[in-house]
């Protein structure tokens, strides 16, 4: 593991992108400055409103730490031996005129992080700067400097600024100024100057007012072609950025030419700033400024593109993922990030949802969210009808029985009970928590070794960021280390993903014992990443909506997505899985049902739906497992709170109860009316 900050970034920036060059996927998380926890949504609430609702939350907070765990294949190793890399990027909005970032921070976020043992010293005085696309396009514009990739030149202010001389003054006489004039250069100046010049602050205004009377009274004695050294150390001037240093100074002065030089300082290894001031003639000054604004590889564009280069900072990792980076990119519960992602490195969150999509789409094509793939994934590997060890044509179990139960077939009765326990209690770890930490010691568990036969072996990478502080000590909610639970949960479940596949595909009907079924299984050839991978692509783009209770299982950010494409495509089809929930009471008053006790209460079992009715009385539960249907049937037979029955059409709903009272209400008007008429008739 390693910590990266402003101190290291430009010098791990490239030992960074070599390693997702060679990366098979990479997995992340974030940290904020808040969130909300009262995020329950209801299950009525649409995904636009649901977007709406968190991208005006995310516009009002901040990222802290970025973790990025790249994984990639061991080298001279077996297909399924992983190394990984870990980084902790430690952030802080950048700040500079105009731009200075607003940002909430949540108490209960802070203390959260605090408990964690984050570092917030690191984050605020050497944490990395972040631009997104509008803030760097307001700094270009600011200082006047035009991109060449726009066939634009660039612009200087300085040149305008040169006509304001008149032509009969010397250049001696242009050059001094006298301190209180500098200062209100610096410090009056009007609208259109505050347009194109950088608005220091009152220490950085100090430091440069004093800079200026050093230059001054030096410029009184200095002939054309002198140079002046001076030391910026000596004014700790070397918080100033060179290239908004040099544009005050000839601002300023018209008849210097600055430069900035980095030099060693006698027996040590540190390094001083020195400033050097060359005395010139006003005529060069004019040319030197000409060269600039006509050169398109000048000093100017060169100087300004290294005073944005620490600003943009973090930003140039993911303008590389979004731009050559076509693998899997990995999280858990990515919701929150993607939408921090896109708003403070990419550009502004845009107002409709399918803006959204398609900027995600197009940034990062191969997204996989963790936590959507387990919801969706247990119900397959680990259903109450599959997790059954027989040896029947039905039996579709990617498990394993151990070593030790293999060899004794003494009392397989026996044995078939032990296994069955072992497994039932895996299946209701793994359903009922899909939490980062707790999915992480699931499939890190001995058991999960017992029962996948492809096991993915992961090692942290030998150097220093390979991650050997997480060997011994477990280290969650750090970003770094979140995004290596995610990856690790993300390469586990791919594998127990196949090897289920793999089970399905053999014909049961020819193998009489369970063990000649494991031996045949066992004899297949190792699977790859590659191979896995494929496996995983109807999970691809699907970002998990928080809380299990939402209507929609997943927001697709690919719009050609069949669960995008048809909205009445849903994971949740039967609507014979429903049951109706109401209080055991007559009093009208307290009949209403608290949603807060409900849904943590039913989601547990399983994911599902919820409608709530007008009045609030009554609440529709609606299950894509007809198994935990019953369970709830059976755990609440005589529960003292709740009645719960299977929903009936004719019984729960206003609509059908309706149409069916119309229904007879005309069938007896005609029949009455062909009554009437054939005896009318007689």
């Amino acid at each position: 593991m390693c910590d990266v900050t402003l101190e290291n970034f430009e010098k791990l920036y490239p030992i960074i992108i070599e390693q997702i060059e060679a990366s098979c996927f990479l997995a992340f998380d974030t940290e904020f400055s808040a969130l909300n926890t009262n995020d329950y949504t209801s299950s009525t609430q649409t995904t636009k409103k649901l977007y709406e609702k968190r991208r005006k939350l995310v516009t009002n907070i901040s990222i802290f730490q970025f973790g990025l765990a790249i994984f990639s294949k061991s080298i001279s190793s077996s297909d399924q031996n992983y190394q990984v890399h870990i980084y902790n990027f430690y952030l802080n909005p950048a700040s500079i005129e105009p731009i200075d970032v607003t940002y909430m921070m949540q108490a209960s976020s802070t203390k959260f992080l605090t408990q964690n043992k984050f570092d917030f010293n690191k984050c605020f005085y050497t944490g990395i700067s972040f631009l997104n696309q509008t803030q760097e396009n307001l700094l270009y514009k600011k200082f006047g400097v035009k991109r060449n990739n726009d066939d634009q030149t660039i612009s200087n202010p300085e040149k305008e600024n040169q006509q304001q001389l008149t032509e009969d003054q010397s250049p001696m006489k242009t050059t001094i100024k006298p301190v209180e004039q500098t200062s209100k250069l610096v410090n009056n100046m009007n609208d259109t100057e505050q347009q194109q010049y950088h608005r220091f602050s009152i220490t950085e205004k100090h430091l440069i007012n004093k800079l200026c009377t050093i230059i001054n009274d030096w410029l009184i004695k200095a002939r054309i072609g002198d140079i002046f050294y001076y030391d910026l150390n000596e004014l700790s001037a070397m918080t100033i950025d060179d290239y908004l240093l040099h544009n005050e100074l000839r601002r300023v002065f018209h008849t210097i030419w600055t430069k900035t030089l980095v030099v060693d300082v006698d027996d040590s290894s540190n390094k001083k700033k020195i400033l050097l001031i060359e005395h010139i003639t006003k005529e060069e000054y004019d040319q030197r400024i000409k060269d600039q604004v006509i050169n398109s590889d000048s000093n100017t564009e060169d100087n300004f593109e290294s005073f944005m280069k620490p600003l943009i900072g973090f930003t140039k990792i993911i303008r590389y993922l979004k731009d050559n980076y076509r693998k899997p990119l990995v999280g858990h519960n990515i919701m929150y990030d993607m939408l921090i992602i896109c708003d403070k490195f990419i550009d502004h969150l845009p107002s409709k949802l399918e803006q959204f999509q398609n900027d995600v789409t197009n940034c990062f094509p191969f997204l996989f969210d963790t936590k959507y793939i387990a919801y969706e994934m247990k119900d397959y590997l680990f259903n109450r009808r599959n997790h059954r060890t027989t040896t029947s044509s039905t039996c579709s179990l990617p498990f394993r029985i151990n070593a030790s139960s293999e060899e004794n077939y003494d009392d397989p009765l026996q044995q078939q009970q032990q296994v069955q326990e072992n497994l039932s209690n895996y299946v209701e770890n793994f359903t009922t928590n899909t939490a980062l930490s707790s999915l992480y010691d699931l499939l890190t568990s001995k058991f999960y070794d017992n029962q996948i036969f492809y096991k993915p072996k992961i090692d942290f990478a030998s150097d220093e960021c390979g991650g050997q502080r997480y060997k011994n000590e477990k280290w969650k909610h750090e970003a770094g280390y979140d995004a290596y639970m995610a990856g690790c949960i993300f390469v586990k479940l791919i594998y127990f993903y196949k090897q289920k596949k793999l089970a399905e595909s053999t014909n049961y009907n020819q193998i009489k014992k369970t063990a000649n079924f494991y031996s045949k299984i066992s004899e297949q050839p190792h699977l790859t990443f590659e191979l896995c991978l494929y496996e995983m692509k109807i999970f691809k783009n699907r970002i998990h909506l928080v809380t299990s209770s939402s209507n929609i299982p997943c927001l697709c950010v690919n719009k050609n997505d069949i669960y995008s494409t048809n909205s009445n495509k849903s994971l949740y089809q039967s609507s014979s899985y429903c049951l109706v929930v109401k209080r055991k009471t007559k009093n009208s008053l307290s009949m209403k049902l608290d949603m807060n006790d409900i849904v943590p209460r039913f989601s547990s079992y399983c994911p599902m739906k919820f409608d709530l009715n007008s009045n609030s009385t009554r609440v529709y539960l609606t299950f894509k497992s007809q198994n935990c249907l019953r369970i709830i049937l059976n755990d609440y037979d005589d529960h003292h709170l709740y009645q719960i029955e299977k929903y009936s059409p004719f019984k729960h709903s206003i609509v059908i109860q309706c149409t069916a009272a119309v229904t007879a209400s005309v069938a007896l008007t005609i029949a009455l009316s062909a009554t009437y008429y054939y005896l009318y008739r007689k």
